[in-house]
């Protein structure tokens, strides 16, 4: 079966698998992440509930692909739905006030050219060739994070202006999500369980404590600024995603076109198109003590 056909085959044999549920409808909802990624998502309304969890079909059409079966891809679903429902059942509602605002919102950086879209619905602050955009944290534990994007609309209910909104996001995001710059060979030996990996390449990570959208530290230029007085020199950054950027000190070696064909090429064979942040490559100019593209 191609994938439509497999989403029709879901939605026509699901029921039989959730008898405990009085279904008003179960139906196909394309949903658009970051970046303009696409996903299809399966809505399962149950009567007198107004909220569903949704759950992202193309995984278990990768498991189909692979030689699972529809029947064991159905007891999946019905187990994730499970799942799902429960976590959402117990989750206090958290509705989004301009009282709770100023402690709760923060900033995500996001690609312009490919959040256009996106963009014409929600506030947001052209920076470089990225955007700043605006989410408010409905949830932050040992799970994750969850968050919902501040809209337009929420603007005007609030009555509050973009600059407002930017100063408390800013000084939240700092405060919710701490910065933190290490060399690259400190971030291997952590992930390779304390392999000893010299540091001989001068090159920095920066992201925050969660490593979740810390590409958005790049906003903090006094932490560029730091580095670049430490080094003594300007400073290259290298977006790897929206989770985290790569800091270079400038040398006399250092090709920067050769740096835009380096993440140019992991931008196309190593990131995925939701994680994508940006092509271009930065620098932190010491002198004028801000950062040009």
């Amino acid at each position: 079966m191609d994938f439509k056909e497999f989403l029709e085959n879901i939605v026509i044999a699901l029921p039989e698998y959730l008898l405990q549920y009085d279904i008003e409808d179960i139906h196909i909802e394309e949903v658009y992440k970051n970046n303009g990624v696409k996903c299809t998502g399966l809505a399962i309304c149950i009567k007198d509930e107004n909220i569903s969890p949704n759950i992202y079909l193309e995984y278990f059409y990768s498991l189909y692909k692979q030689g699972s079966s529809i029947e064991e891809i159905l007891e999946l679903i019905r187990d994730e739905y499970n799942e799902a429902r429960i976590r959402m059942l117990n989750d206090e509602y958290i509705e989004m006030t301009k009282e709770d605002l100023a402690d709760n919102v923060f900033i995500k950086l996001v690609n312009y050219e490919r959040n256009e879209a996106v963009l014409r619905e929600c506030p947001h602050m052209r920076f470089l060739d990225l955007a700043i955009t605006f989410r408010y944290l409905v949830k932050q534990d040992e799970e994750g994070i969850a968050s919902a994007l501040i809209k337009n609309i929420e603007m005007d209910r609030w009555d509050i202006s973009l600059e407002e909104l930017y100063q408390y996001a800013y000084d939240n995001t700092r405060r919710l999500f701490s910065p933190m710059i290490k060399p690259i060979s400190q971030v291997l030996n952590e992930l390779t369980d304390g392999l000893d990996i010299p540091d001989d390449n001068n090159l920095y990570v920066l992201s925050n404590e969660h490593g979740i959208n810390g590409a958005t530290c790049i906003i903090y230029q006094d932490l560029l600024h730091q580095l670049a007085v430490d080094r003594g020199t300007n400073i290259y950054i290298l977006p790897s995603s929206i989770h985290e950027v790569l800091l270079l000190p400038e040398g006399d070696n250092t090709d920067s076109c050769q740096l835009v064909e380096m993440v140019k090429e992991i931008n196309e064979f190593v990131v995925r198109d939701i994680d994508f942040l940006s092509d271009t490559v930065y620098i932190y100019d010491l002198n004028d003590q801000c950062i040009k593209f």
